[in-house]
């Protein structure tokens, strides 16, 4: 699986650590670096492609991922 992290207003330089199983598996992404209250995106994809996004201010770019799904997630008060 290939992840891509498009982080939205960030306060500071955003940090992303994966740590887990080994790919495939499961992994825990954490993110550090954003606006406290904000909003992240992730996308997912089964590899590495040229699917487009298929949702959001962005939907119908192309993802560099094959199948891509989008998530949004709420940042917390530490950002």
């Amino acid at each position: 699986m290939s992840w891509i992290l498009l982080a939205a207003l960030a306060a500071a330089s955003p940090s992303v650590t994966f740590s887990g199983e080994s790919c495939p598996g499961v992994l825990d992404v954490s993110v550090t670096g954003l606006t406290p209250g904000g909003q992240v995106a992730f996308v997912t994809g089964s590899g590495v492609g040229s699917d487009a996004l298929p949702a959001g201010v962005c939907g119908g770019a192309d993802s560099g991922l094959e199948s891509p799904r989008l998530a949004f997630v709420a940042t917390d008060s530490d950002g």
